[in-house]
């Protein structure tokens, strides 16, 4: 005999007489599928996995048969149970709900965390786009591998961000703990810094070594491995220039040296292009040509007579 499939007209029903549109909502959470998903089921133009059948049985509290055929199962008179029994049971029946619910949160939560991902990945991707983009936390964790820094600009926020005003407080950089590390560990910085109106570089040079002596701990010895200088050549947009130990940054940040493996020297060299502006939160690689020139440049202005230490 066969039996007549009722399911698409039993599910409506069923939503309707349990409260229709939260209904519908319910199970559009509880089973982690999309409004149009829901509206096929119900139209007919695409069926439930068995699991997920199982599963909206389950939140329409009803039976396989009840649900799919029209008709629920024919009703059996339980056992007479034992008092330890029904304990049991009762606590078998907690449980399982316990489970469902548990089931069911693992499924919004597997469903959320899809779209997370999905976000970060094309926002990854379109980033990726620009050719020899780098982010500033990645810029933090390279600059750690650097035997020694040199950089070229006018501006110091990512060290110490000075107010303008004399005596004014001065807030350490994202940077700052990276230079006071290297530092310690015997490396070396050359800063220039490019004279422009209105800016007292030789205050901002002692605010920054007199953080990095009290905040950071860090005595005269150490201090001197810190050059400070100004310029009155004119330059460009801000450079940084990195003296790698190439071995070390393989070996314990690999996938940073892929990402910049192809733009260092063959004597372990990484030169970026600073951002004219501050918040923009990226440099840019350089690649050999550049990076070539800019270390002819940055020797140059050191040596130059218009250059004078701070």
């Amino acid at each position: 005999m066969l039996v007549s499939i009722e399911f698409e007209a039993r599910l409506a029903a069923l939503i309707e007489e349990q409260g229709g549109r939260e209904m519908r909502q319910k199970i559009i959470a509880e089973l982690a599928i999309s409004p149009s998903t829901l509206s096929q089921y119900l139209r007919g133009s695409a069926r439930p996995s068995f699991e997920r059948l199982v599963a909206l049985a389950s939140v329409l509290e009803v039976s396989l048969d009840d649900l799919v055929f029209g008709r629920p199962l024919p009703t059996v008179q339980p056992p007479e149970l034992a008092p330890w029994e029904q304990a049991i049971d009762k606590r078998l029946l907690r449980v399982e709900r316990a489970t469902e619910r548990y089931a069911a949160l693992v499924r919004r939560v597997g469903h959320t965390l899809g779209e997370m991902i999905g976000d970060a990945v094309r926002s990854a991707t379109q980033i990726g786009a620009v050719p020899g983009l780098i982010l500033d936390e990645e810029t933090l964790v390279l600059e750690r591998f650097s035997r020694h820094t040199r950089t070229l600009g006018m501006r110091t926020d990512y060290l110490l961000d000075v107010s303008e005003e004399e005596g004014g407080v001065s807030t350490p950089g994202r940077f700052l703990a990276t230079l006071a590390g290297n530092l310690t560990a015997g490396r070396r910085y050359s800063f220039v810094f490019v004279r422009r109106t209105g800016v007292d570089w030789a205050r901002i040079a002692g605010q920054l070594r007199e953080t990095l002596r009290t905040a950071c701990g860090l005595s005269r010895s150490v201090l001197a491995r810190c050059q400070l200088q100004e310029t009155a050549l004119p330059t460009g947009s801000g450079v940084l220039l990195y003296e790698l130990d190439v071995a070390e940054l393989r070996r314990t940040e690999p996938f940073l040296y892929d990402l910049v493996s192809e733009r260092i020297s063959a004597d372990g060299w990484v030169g970026a292009v600073q951002p004219p502006v501050s918040g923009f939160g990226a440099d840019i690689l350089m690649d050999s040509d550049h990076l070539d020139h800019a270390r002819r440049i940055f020797a140059d202005v050191t040596r130059s007579r218009r250059t004078r230490g701070l």
